[in-house]
């Protein structure tokens, strides 16, 4: 892809913002692989799904792409440029921004992702890592395979769901869409998803991606146990090494079942690629401790970015 700045023409120049819309997806995904973005929120699937709750706007400058996302008390959870450009220029002007629209006392770029971090940090911002937002990168060998005594306990889990369960895996499809969506509406209900405003976003976030499953190109998989769908998984090719994990749904009543469906979709799904990016752990320890339990070959790291001091 040839990079110009008139690809962005119909982005508004900083301070103005517009919002994300669907129309944008070609154009931003092209610019993002141009420029080696590889974090979880900032692919178009996730802010696009997730927009509802999480309303997200660009700008531009120069060939910067500025994007912005708020969070569901309306606070900016993401302020990132993309591209090439001024970066003290743009990080001046997003800092004076998030000054006049957040209610904190000292504005702050969050889930900055590393090359712009290190770009900034030697202009003399302060910079700081955001662990709970790193995202877990693994080996798509290694959560397939299962090699070693460090994955004996994986190992087990799914060894005794399928002997206990009569597993098959299928590739989602428009065929099967409905059943995996069947799924998530019994899960948000269980969870009574209308009264917990994070599962509530959740699940408009995974309603959106299965509405726009083949036109957003993803990669899904699941798994059919007594002919009724009981896991699945979505994400998708963020480059020609890496997919990102975007949602993963296992009935819990099945011991072993996320193990499966998790192993199964990096031999089907993923076959071919290297990397698979499951997205961060948001400071939950005990989803610290499933991701670690996995074994991630590194991580995506994420900064935040606060004013120069005087």
């Amino acid at each position: 892809m040839k990079v110009t700045p008139n690809m962005l023409m119909n982005v508004p120049p900083l301070p103005e913002f517009r919002e994300l819309t669907w129309d944008d997806r070609n154009i931003y995904r092209d610019w993002c692989r141009h420029f080696g973005v590889d974090a979880s929120e900032l692919t178009f699937t996730n802010l696009f799904a997730w927009r509802r709750s999480e309303p997200v706007m660009i700008s531009r400058l120069d060939m910067l792409l500025v994007v912005l996302r708020l969070d569901r008390e309306k606070r900016p959870s993401l302020c990132v440029p993309i591209g090439e450009g001024d970066l003290s220029a743009v990080t001046e002007q997003m800092l004076s921004l998030l000054q006049t629209i957040s209610s904190e006392d000292s504005p702050v770029l969050r889930r900055v992702p590393e090359f712009y971090a290190s770009a900034i940090a030697e202009l003399g911002y302060p910079v700081e890592e955001d662990r709970d937002n790193f995202d877990y990168v693994y080996r798509v060998d290694d959560l397939a395979e299962l090699p070693g005594r460090k994955y004996d306990g994986k190992r087990n889990h799914v060894r005794k769901c399928l002997e206990s369960s009569p597993c098959e895996y299928e590739e989602i499809n428009r065929n099967n869409l409905d059943d995996c969506f069947s799924l998530a509406t019994e899960w948000c209900n269980v969870r009574q998803c209308d009264i917990h405003p994070p599962l509530a976003s959740e699940f408009r976030a995974i309603r959106e991606t299965f509405e726009r499953f083949e036109e957003l190109g993803l990669l899904g998989g699941a798994i059919r146990v007594h002919g009724e769908i009981q896991a699945f998984a979505i994400g998708e090719a963020i480059n020609e090494g890496t997919a990102v994990v975007h949602f993963e749904k296992a009935n819990p009543a099945i011991d072993g079942l996320y193990q499966v469906i998790n192993q199964w979709f990096c031999q089907n799904a993923l076959r071919g690629l290297t990397w698979v990016n499951r997205e961060q752990d948001l400071g939950i320890a005990g989803l610290r401790q499933a991701k670690m339990s996995y074994h991630p070959d590194h991580f995506v790291k994420k900064y935040k970015v606060c004013p120069k001091s005087d």
